[in-house]
């Protein structure tokens, strides 16, 4: 009897273990199915919307089969140890019993763990395709995916480039083939308190290597403890105190000695803007990053193993050189070859006949290539009420674009620089020989004459991509819009160009750029396309495009975006001609998908 009792009572602990071992691994399955979810959430593409099916992603529906199956098995497993449990318990001692429940239970136990073990298998291939197969896979690779992140926050800083206080960046998010001489450029929305920026591990800005990045603890502490100092980035800002530009220090522009970068390999760099209280303030001393930005930005790029040591061309100049009868409200625009240091835009001088400085700011846009400049002299009234800005009538206009002072290594410019230079410090190339000379030789000038009339006429939309209403649009569509005029590139901005999902949908990165278009090969351009440059769009999510009136001209004239319809003529919503009763209306007919 006590043998049999004793026996019984291990029969019984041998249960109750068996018992929690079923528990612990259902509870596990639990989990999982939860962390599945979740990356099917993330990584889904709901195909049936549109199709009147189920909306499911066929890639879930089938990590789904496989859980039912694997769940299915593990049922049978708990019904074959719970009946070896019972078998084991009233065997009564019997020899013959216990050792059958013993195996019916061992072998239960081996495939119920033969069972986890698959279903964890089968979850890490399924995540990896997921991720294999998802443009912007991986920490490095600049798809462009705004749901992958390399981690710099606790939580992934999301659509601040556009929606935020961030205007543009240079180099822009995902950029390959960066020369290692690069400076890096941020424009903000708003002026920056200069005393806020500091580079550096315990600064406000981090520029690291993308691999020191995905290696180390999600705190901002640990991820800036990897970055470039203040001895090897000097921080300068624009005179309007919105543009940020960070100089490598050690890095001459001639040699590659101290740049960033690898003489061999391309290199992957990321530069973090520290959000909060503790980060990047307004000159008004507010946090820059507030809200839904809170935890700052960050993007990414790759530098190349080469130097650039190509000078800055003008492309070309509005009005034309030599042109006459331009009228008085006329933006003098330059575009360059490429990107140019934003704080050598202020070297463009504009005099009239007899030397009279013509007064005006100059302004920088469409990607840091172009750069516009404006009166001061207030003398008319556009279609929204704003005031425009003329240059003398019936006068004779003169430009001049410096080329910046060289260093004892041309094509290097001087910096700070009292001329124009790229974002490598290349000093201007204005004659176009392919030398770098600096001043005056390489001094870009052209003139023309101004009549005494103001152009009032509105531009309009001539063409868009794509069409409102657009359904199942790739993930990374180009979305344009064609003007019937030549547009101001600096105020096709963020604030005047929105891309803005619908109901709680995330915020994506986006940034506006535009080029001129010329009727001809060889001929002067006379019109102009915007472009809105985004991270990939989530899926099965409505976006709306919207151009507001705050676009001009070159003649200062806005965009009305409810003019040339009757029907849309005084609505301050309106989609193709399509009138809307009020904004919610107007997303709804003008909603891309």
């Amino acid at each position: 009897m006590l043998g049999r009792k004793l026996e019984t009572r291990s029969s019984a602990k041998t249960a109750k273990k068996a018992l929690g071992l079923i528990l612990a691994v259902f509870a596990s399955f639990g989990a999982a199915s939860v962390a599945l979810a979740q990356t099917a959430d993330r990584f889904g593409l709901a195909y049936g919307t549109y199709t009147g099916l189920v909306s499911t992603d066929p890639r879930i529906l089938i990590a789904n089969i496989i859980r039912i199956a694997l769940g299915v098995l593990g049922i049978v497993a708990l019904v074959l140890i719970i009946y070896a449990g019972f078998k084991w318990m009233t065997a009564a001692g019997d020899p013959k019993q216990v050792e059958e429940a013993k195996r019916i239970l061992t072998q239960a136990v081996i495939g119920l763990l033969i069972i986890v073990s698959a279903y964890a298998i089968a979850s890490f291939i399924i995540n990896s395709l997921l991720n294999a197969t998802e443009p912007g896979g991986g920490t490095s690779g600049g798809g462009g995916d705004s749901s992958k992140c390399i981690g710099l926050s606790a939580t992934c800083p999301s659509g601040a480039l556009g929606n935020g206080i961030i205007e543009s960046t240079y180099p822009g998010r995902n950029a390959t083939n960066v020369p290692r001489n690069t400076h890096i450029v941020v424009t903000f929305k708003s002026k920056i308190d200069p005393t806020s920026v500091t580079v550096g591990p315990t600064g406000t800005v981090a520029v690291i290597r993308s691999s020191d990045v995905g290696t180390t603890s999600p705190r901002w502490a640990d991820k800036f403890a990897k970055s470039a100092g203040n001895d090897d980035f000097s921080a300068v800002l624009t005179p309007d105190g919105k543009t940020l530009a960070l100089v490598q220090t050690k890095c001459s522009g001639v040699t590659p000695d101290g740049c960033i970068g690898s003489p061999s390999d391309n290199i992957f760099y990321t530069v973090a803007l520290r959000g909060g209280t503790d980060g990047i303030k307004k000159a008004d001393g507010s946090a820059a990053f507030a809200g839904t930005f809170a935890s700052g930005y960050l993007w990414e790029f790759q530098v190349s193993t080469v130097l650039d040591l190509t000078p800055p061309t003008v492309t070309y100049v509005i009005p034309e050189d030599q042109s006459a009868d331009n009228p008085r409200n006329t933006l003098i625009s330059m575009e360059f070859s490429e990107a140019i240091d934003p704080v050598s835009a202020t070297a463009i001088s504009v005099v009239q006949a007899g030397g009279t400085v013509v007064k005006g700011e100059n302004q920088i846009g469409n990607a840091y290539r172009t750069v516009e400049f404006r009166t001061d002299d207030a003398c008319g009234i556009n279609s929204c009420g704003e005031t425009i800005y003329c240059l003398p009538g019936n006068a004779q206009i003169s430009v001049a674009i410096a080329s910046c002072g060289l260093t004892a290594n041309p094509p290097t410019g001087v910096y700070p620089p009292n001329g124009i230079t790229d974002m490598a410090g290349n000093s201007l190339d204005g004659n176009g020989d392919g030398k770098t000379q600096g001043p005056p030789a390489d001094d870009y000038k052209f003139s023309f004459a101004t009549n005494d009339t103001i152009d009032l006429t509105p531009p309009a939309i001539t063409a868009q991509e794509p069409a409102a209403q657009t359904g199942n649009i790739s993930r990374d569509l180009s979305i344009n819009a064609t003007f019937s005029k030549l547009m101001s590139a600096t105020s096709l901005t963020t604030d005047t160009a929105a891309l803005v999902p619908a109901g709680s949908a995330p915020p994506i990165n986006y940034s506006v750029t535009s080029a001129n278009l010329a009727p001809a090969a060889g001929a002067h351009p006379t019109q102009t396309q915007a472009f809105i440059n985004h991270d990939l769009f989530d899926v099965d999510t409505y976006y709306s495009a919207a151009l507001t009136s705050g676009i001009r001209d070159l003649h200062q004239n806005c965009f009305y975006p409810s003019s040339g319809s009757t029907v849309c003529v005084g609505k301050p919503f309106c989609c193709n001609g399509t009138a809307a009763t009020n904004e919610a209306d107007w997303r709804i007919k003008c909603a891309l998908h």
